[in-house]
C-alpha cells in the first residue's frame, strides 16, 4: 500500500457507522475522537482527554448505582427492586464494554479496512450509510418517547396521590423520594442527589437501547457483504461463467470480518439478548396488571410494542447474517457434475462447518436460536402469569507481573510440571494427589507409595470424610429429612468421593507424565502457563477461604442473636455440626478445633477439584493454542505439503493428549459439575428464606456469587479445549489453491470428523453450549423452588 493511501485510509464499516458511534461519544460512553472524519487515520482514544476522564467518572457512577440497587434488593426482595438491579448492572456492564471497545476501536477498524481492500475489486455495491443513520435515529427517537411516557405516568401517579393539579416543587420532591429509594436509604435526602441519579438513569436508558442499535448496524453491514457475494454469484451464473475460486476467496475474507466481529462483540450480543428476553417477559407481565389510568395503559402498551419491535429488529438483523451466508449452498449443491471442482467442494465444506453467524459467547444467532428465544419468552411468561400474585493501570501492572513470571521451558514435561507445581503443593496440604517426586525432573522417580506420609495423611482424611458422610446419613434418619441435612450429606459425600478419586489418580500420575513426555510437542509451549495456573490457584483458595470465613461469621452472629448460652463456641459446634452427637464424645475444646479443621479441609477439598480442572484445561488449551498460533502465522503463505503433514501430526498428538487426560479425570469433572449444579440451586433456595442479620445477607450473596462465578469459570476454561480445536478449520479453508494438498484435506476432515473435548464420564462434553444448557437447568429448578416457596 502506498503512502497516499495510508494518509487517507477509509473503511466502509466506519463510514456507515460513524454517525451512530458519535451518539455514544456525545453521552460519554465511547471516548474516541475523529469519528466525524471519513478517514480512520484520525481515530484516537486518548487516556488524558476530557472524554476519557468523563467516561471513567460515568463508569464509577454506574457502578455505585448498581451496588446501591443490589443492596436495596437484598434488603427487600421484590420484583421491582430486582428489575432495578438488572437494569443498572447491565447498564454498567455495557458502559465498561464500550469503554474497553473504544481502546481497541482504531486498531479494529484498521484491520477491517485492510480486509475490505483485499476484496474491494470483487464488490458490486457498497452499503448505504443513510440506512444506518435512519434506523439508528428512528429507534433512539422511539426510545425517547417511551421514556417521556414513563416519566409522565410516574408524575401523574404522584400528582393524583397528592391531589395536585400541576407539577410543583412538592411533586418533584415526592417523585424523587418514591422512585429513588435505593439512594436515600443510605444518605440524607436532597434534590441534587436525585438529579445525579436521574442523569445516570437517562444514560442507562440510552445505553439499553443503543446496545441494540449498535448490534443492528453490525448485522446490516455484515449481511450486506454476504448479500453482495450472492449477487455476484447470481450475475455470473446468468452468464454461465461462475469463478468459484475468486468467490470462495472473497467469502473467506468476509468470514474473517465476521470472526473479528464475534471476537470483539460477543459479550455485547449476549448482554443485548439477555436484557431483551428479560424485559419482554417483564413488560408482558406488567401489561396484564389491572391498573387504572390512561397514562399507565398508554405507557405500558407503547413500551411493550416498542420493546417487541426493537427486539425483533435486533434479532432479525443479526440472524440475517447467517441467512445470507448460507444462501450460496443452494447454488453449490445444484452444480452440474462437470463443473464440480475442488474449489466448489472446499466452498461447500467451509459454509457447512465454519458456522457463519454472529455469536453471543455461548450461542450463535441463527433462526433456530431465535425460535428457542421465542419459546423461552412464552415459557417464562406462563410462569409469570402463574405467579402473578405472589482497566489501564491494572492492565499494565498485570502485564508486568505476567512477563516477570514467564518461563522458557525446554520440554512439555517441564511446562506441565510448571503448570501443576502449585497445584500439587496445594493438594499435599489437604491430602489430595499424594504423589512423591512429582516436582522433580525425572519422570521415572514419580511414585505413589502407600507407606509414605503423604499417602497415609490422605487416607486418614479420606476415612474421616467417609465417617462424617455416614454420620450425616444417620442424622437424616434420626431427624425429619430437610434441605440442610441433605446438603450436609451431599457436601461431605462429594469431598469423600473427590478424595477417593484423587487417591486413585495418584497411582496413574506417572503414566500421565510419561504420556506428556512422549507427545513430542516441545515446540508448542506457552511460557506463561505457570503464571496462569499459579494465579488461578491463589485466587481460588483465597476466595474459598474468604467465603468460608464469612460463613463462620454469619453463623456466630446467628448464635449470639438467638442463643442465650454463654459458651458460644460449644453451642456453635452443637448446632452446625450436630452429626457429632452420634460419636458420644465430650464436646470439649480439642474436639471442637478438630471438627473445625476437618470442615476447612473439606471446604478446600471441594474447591480443589474445580481448581484441578482449571489448571489441566489451561495446560491442554495452551498446547492447542500454540499450534493454532503457528497455523495463523502460515495463513496466506505458499507452503509445501511436508509443513501441513507435520502440523497435522502435531495436532493429532495434541488431541490424543486431551483424550488421555480425559480418560483419567472425566470422573472428577462429572462430580465437580454435578456438585456445582446442586449447590447453585441450594444457595438460590436459601436466598428466598428470611434474612436474619446483615452478616447473613452479606454471606449469602457473596456465596452465591462465588459459587456461580466458580461454576461459570470452570465451564468456560474447560470448554476452551474444545474451542481451540475448532480454530484450525477456517484457516485451512483459506489455504491457496496451488498448495492445497491431501494433507490439508486430511487435516480438515480430522478437525470436523472428531469432537475433541473434556467430558464428564463421557455423559457430556464440556463445550460452550453446555454452559447455556446448565444455566437453563438452573433457571428451571429455581422456578420450581419459587413455586414451592
Amino acid at each position: 500500500m502506498n503512502v497516499s493511501n495510508n494518509s487517507n485510509l477509509e473503511c466502509e464499516f466506519h463510514i456507515c457507522i460513524r454517525h451512530v458511534m458519535r451518539m455514544s461519544r456525545w453521552v460519554g460512553f465511547f471516548p474516541v475522537s475523529g469519528l466525524n472524519k471519513s478517514s480512520i487515520n484520525e481515530l484516537r482514544c486518548k487516556t488524558r482527554s476530557f472524554c476519557y476522564i468523563f467516561n471513567i467518572l460515568l463508569i464509577v457512577a454506574h457502578f455505585l448505582i448498581s451496588c446501591l440497587s443490589f443492596y436495596h434488593f437484598s434488603i427487600k426482595l421484590e420484583l421491582e427492586n430486582f428489575t432495578k438491579f438488572i437494569f443498572y448492572s447491565t447498564g454498567f456492564l455495557s458502559v465498561v464494554s464500550f469503554s474497553v471497545l473504544a481502546r481497541k476501536w482504531p486498531r479494529i477498524l484498521r484491520g477491517m479496512a485492510k480486509l475490505e481492500q483485499s476484496f474491494a475489486p470483487m464488490r458490486t455495491q457498497k452499503s448505504n450509510p443513510s440506512k444506518f443513520v435512519i434506523y439508528s435515529y428512528a429507534i433512539m427517537l422511539l426510545a425517547l418517547i417511551e421514556h417521556i411516557l414513563s416519566i409522565n405516568y410516574k408524575l401523574t401517579f404522584i400528582m393524583n396521590c397528592m391531589k395536585e393539579r400541576s407539577i410543583n416543587n412538592d411533586v418533584l420532591i415526592r417523585y424523587v423520594q418514591v422512585y429513588v429509594t435505593q439512594i436515600f436509604q443510605l444518605t440524607t435526602f436532597s434534590l441534587w442527589k436525585g438529579a445525579v441519579y436521574k442523569v445516570v438513569n437517562l444514560q442507562a436508558t440510552f445505553m439499553w437501547t443503543y446496545l441494540d442499535v449498535f448490534i443492528m448496524c453490525v448485522g446490516i453491514y455484515l449481511s450486506n457483504l454476504f448479500r453482495d457475494i450472492n449477487k455476484t454469484i447470481s450475475v455470473q451464473e446468468a452468464q454461465n461463467s461462475v469463478k468459484w475460486s475468486s468467490i470462495r476467496q472473497h467469502y473467506s475474507q468476509v468470514m474473517k470480518l465476521l470472526k473479528q466481529a464475534n471476537k470483539n462483540l460477543s459479550f455485547l450480543i449476549l448482554l443485548s439478548f439477555f436484557t431483551n428476553i428479560y424485559y419482554v417477559c417483564l413488560q408482558m407481565y406488567y401489561s396484564i396488571q389491572s391498573v387504572d389510568g390512561i397514562e399507565y395503559n398508554a405507557y405500558y402498551i407503547f413500551s411493550l410494542l416498542f420493546l417487541l419491535l426493537r427486539s425483533f429488529m435486533t434479532s432479525m438483523m443479526a440472524v440475517q447474517v447467517n441467512t445470507e451466508a448460507l444462501k450460496p449452498l443452494t447454488v453449490l449443491r445444484n452444480i452440474q457434475t462437470q463443473d464440480y471442482t475442488l474449489d466448489v467442494q472446499r466452498f461447500i465444506r467451509q459454509i457447512q462447518y465454519c458456522n457463519p453467524a454472529l455469536s453471543g459467547i455461548c450461542f450463535s444467532v441463527t433462526k433456530q436460536m431465535l425460535f428457542s428465544a421465542i419459546a423461552t419468552v412464552v415459557t417464562y411468561e406462563v410462569v409469570l402469569l402463574q405467579n402473578s400474585r405472589t482497566r489501564a493501570m491494572l492492565y499494565d501492572g498485570l502485564n508486568n507481573l505476567r512477563t516477570r513470571y514467564e518461563h522458557d521451558f525446554q520440554t512439555q514435561q517441564d511446562a506441565f510440571k510448571g503448570a501443576s507445581s502449585m497445584l500439587i503443593i496445594a493438594g499435599y496440604t489437604i491430602g489430595l494427589n499424594p504423589v512423591s517426586g512429582a516436582l522433580g525432573k525425572d519422570v521415572s522417580k514419580i511414585r505413589s507409595e502407600s507407606k509414605s506420609m503423604k499417602h497415609i495423611y490422605s487416607i486418614i482424611l479420606c476415612l474421616f470424610q467417609m465417617l462424617i458422610t455416614l454420620l450425616c446419613i444417620m442424622n437424616i434418619f434420626k431427624k425429619n429429612i430437610s434441605v440442610t441435612t441433605l446438603a450436609n450429606v451431599i457436601f461431605y459425600g462429594t469431598t469423600f468421593v473427590t478424595s477417593f478419586l484423587f487417591l486413585r489418580l495418584a497411582r496413574k500420575w506417572q503414566v500421565i507424565c510419561q504420556e506428556v513426555t512422549s507427545s513430542r510437542l516441545d515446540e508448542y509451549i506457552d511460557p506463561r502457563i505457570q503464571f496462569k495456573c499459579t494465579l488461578a490457584t491463589i485466587l481460588m483458595f483465597t476466595m474459598a477461604l474468604f467465603e468460608h470465613v464469612l460463613s463462620i461469621i454469619s453463623q456466630f452472629a446467628h448464635i449470639t442473636d438467638c442463643v442465650t448460652k454463654t459458651d458460644v463456641f460449644k453451642t456453635y459446634i452443637e448446632i452446625y455440626f450436630d452429626w457429632i452427637s452420634f460419636l458420644n464424645l465430650p464436646n470439649n475444646g480439642v474436639l471442637s478445633v478438630f471438627v473445625m479443621f476437618l470442615n476447612i479441609i473439606c471446604t478446600l477439598n471441594w474447591n480443589y477439584s474445580h481448581l484441578f480442572i482449571i489448571c489441566i484445561s489451561l495446560y491442554l488449551s495452551s498446547v492447542l493454542e500454540q499450534i493454532n498460533k503457528k497455523l495463523r502465522s502460515s495463513e496466506g503463505q505458499f507452503l509445501p505439503s511436508s509443513f501441513w503433514k507435520k502440523l497435522r501430526e502435531d495436532y493429532s498428538s495434541a488431541t490424543r493428549l486431551v483424550r488421555i487426560f480425559d480418560n483419567y479425570i472425566n470422573t472428577i469433572i462429572f462430580v465437580a459439575f454435578a456438585s456445582n449444579l446442586f449447590f447453585v440451586c441450594l444457595q438460590l433456595f436459601y436466598i428466598l428464606s428470611l434474612f436474619n442479620s446483615y452478616e447473613y445477607i452479606i454471606y449469602m450473596f457473596t456465596s452465591i456469587m462465588f459459587i456461580m462465578g466458580r461454576s461459570l469459570f470452570v465451564a468456560l476454561i474447560a470448554s476452551k479445549v474444545h474451542s481451540a480445536t475448532q480454530v484450525a478449520a477456517p484457516i485451512l479453508y483459506a489455504v491457496p489453491s496451488p498448495v492445497y494438498c491431501i494433507e490439508v484435506q486430511r487435516f480438515i476432515e480430522q478437525v470436523h470428523g472428531e469432537s475433541v473435548a473434556l467430558t464428564g464420564m463421557n455423559f457430556f462434553q464440556v463445550t460452550r453450549d453446555l454452559v447455556l444448557s446448565v444455566a437453563g437447568t438452573i433457571v428451571t429448578y429455581e422456578l420450581v423452588l419459587l413455586q414451592f416457596t
